[in-house]
């Protein structure tokens, strides 16, 4: 029995599998508009607050939440609709 192993580039996952390419765009357009959100109302709670503290101030529990936030509204549909 002969195995043959092929290596692909790095970062093409999403261009070989359908299925990522439209779920990773919802994904990261939730995602960034999230954490857009939350920079700007950090910004206007306290006007001294510039986006470099907002991001230092950016946790990994505040990530984790997003994500979260991030993958709830995609829909079965939308997974469908990606084969």
């Amino acid at each position: 029995m002969e195995i043959s192993f092929v290596f692909l580039p790095p970062n093409t996952t999403s261009i070989l599998q359908p299925l990522d390419q439209g779920v990773i765009v919802c994904f990261k357009a939730m995602y960034t508009r999230l954490t857009f959100s939350w920079i700007c109302s950090t910004m206007d709670a306290d006007p001294n607050v510039n986006v470099m503290k907002c991001w230092k101030s950016f946790n990994i529990a505040d990530s984790i939440t997003y994500i979260k936030q991030a993958m709830d509204p995609i829909k079965p549909e939308t997974v469908n609709a990606c084969w």
